[in-house]
């Protein structure tokens, strides 16, 4: 599969979970793999359909454990076993999406500046 990405990917391991809708009682965890300032990989045990648009809660460090929502778009699937590979391309329509992307744009420049002092 060639890599459509165009932003550079931070790798890091978050918790995750992964709702069609906010409130939905059918929430799946995942497990983020890496991330960019378009969207994300997560790794899950079972693959929405290419095309549909779920709600993303991103347990970042230094969030005080509450999530970060986003919506997002499933751009592909790979299964590997057991898992499913998930690639997300964050919507950005409305303010508080805009905002909870502005948010995940500040951890990875944050995330950045450490990996280059290493």
């Amino acid at each position: 599969m060639a890599d459509r990405r165009h932003d550079d990917r931070i790798p890091d391991e978050i918790p995750a979970l992964l709702a069609r809708e906010p409130g939905d009682p059918d929430i799946q965890a995942a497990m983020v793999r890496n991330l960019s300032d378009g969207g994300a990989c997560a790794a899950a045990h079972v693959a929405p359909a290419v095309g549909t648009e779920i709600y993303v809660g991103f347990f970042l460090e230094g969030f005080g454990g509450v999530p970060i929502i986003a919506k997002a778009r499933v751009a592909w699937t790979k299964p590997m076993g057991d898992v499913h590979f998930i690639g997300l391309s964050y919507r950005a329509e409305g303010p508080a999406q805009r905002e909870a992307v502005a948010r995940m744009r500040d951890y990875l420049a944050s995330r950045r500046r450490e990996l280059l002092a290493v």
